[in-house]
This record gives structure tokens, sequence and C-alpha cells, in this order.
């Protein structure tokens, strides 16, 4: 995550920005959210009627759309768990350019071990749909799957055949689409110490 935030936006965005503003324009190329959904962190929306709390994904609705109420409903605070110990995360972004560039595609993994079985999976992205979203076929692949480069691979085919990603300035549907997959294939070979320096 720390890496992931080194390149958000630019110093001045990096010292001024806010999660909370990250969540609440609700973009689904928001650098923050993958992260936030991969964590399954969670909000407390504070308004003159009081207090609720709600998963950020519960909380993402739609196209630049959040689940604020319009009586001056606020994001109040941002609870992010603390990983299992031992587990693997990721937080990986394509874009043009390395800085201050807008993301073409995110992704989050968080995924946690039985020996050489993958125990959980929890995997989001940003850049491939009208928001920001869980993977939930691809989480599906890889829970309970062996930790093998062939489990990556059949995550990866499941990912790409969930999302719907868009044509526009950034990068091609068809580019975004093959991107995401290859990021997760990618990441068995750096946690499995494959990867080339």
């Amino acid at each position: 995550l720390a890496g992931l935030l080194r390149r958000l936006g630019s110093r001045q965005i990096r010292g001024m920005g806010t999660l909370g503003g990250n969540l609440g324009t609700a973009s689904p190329i928001g650098d923050a959210l993958p992260p936030l959904l991969a964590l399954g962190a969670t909000l407390r929306l504070s308004s003159p009627e009081g207090e609720r709390e709600m998963p950020v994904e519960d909380f993402l609705t739609g196209y630049r759309r959040n689940a604020l109420k319009p009586t001056g409903e606020v994001i109040r605070d941002v609870f992010l768990p603390r990983p299992p110990k031992g587990a693997l995360m990721a937080c990986e972004k394509l874009s043009r350019r390395h800085d201050q560039d807008i993301t073409a595609v995110g992704l989050s993994v968080l995924l946690t071990r039985d020996g050489n079985r993958i125990a959980t999976a929890r995997i989001a992205h940003g850049g491939l749909g009208p928001k920001a979203a869980r993977a939930t076929g691809a989480e599906a692949a890889l829970a309970g799957a062996p930790f093998t480069e062939a489990s990556f691979a059949t995550a990866a085919e499941a990912l790409m055949a969930e999302i719907a990603p868009l044509d526009d300035l950034r990068a091609s549907a068809a580019y975004r689409k093959r991107a995401a997959g290859n990021l997760l294939r990618r990441l068995w070979h750096r946690w499995s110490g494959q990867e080339a320096a």
C-alpha cells in the first residue's frame, strides 16, 4: 500500500488529499479504492441524524455514486483491518506515466495461506467497470486452491471473464482486460520468488 500511495497524484495531492475524498468522489479509478476493498475496510458516516457504519463495498453504489445521505452526511472515519499475520498483499497500478497519472488498471490482492493452499482471497479492481469492485469470480477460483501457477492462471481467466472495461484515452478495453489478468498471474511469480529481478 505504501508503494501505491507514493504514486498517488502529485506531491501536492499526497499532502492535501484524503482517503475520504477518494471515497467521496467514488471514481472507478480512485487509487485508494481497490486496496480498501481488498482489506475489507469499513466507514463511519456522520450526519445530524446520527452515525452509521458500513463496508466500503456497500458505500460505492455506482459510477461516481456513493451511499452518503443528502442530509449533510459526511465520512467521519475509515477503519482499516490489520491483515492476518503472514498474509500476502499487493497493490498494483498501471498508467501511461509512472508518476502523477490517472490509473488505467488498478488491482489489489490479499491472500492468506494454509500450508501450500490458499485459504482466503480478496481481490479488488479499479478502472475495469463503472465502480471499483471485488472480483468474486477470481476470488472463488483461488480460495481453497493450491498455491501454484496454474491456480493463478485460472483465477486470471476468471477475472478477465467477469470484468467489462471501457475504451478511453487511457487504455483500450482489450488492453485493460489482458493487463488485469496478467497482473494477477505476475503475483504468483513474485510471491513464489520466481519473478525476474
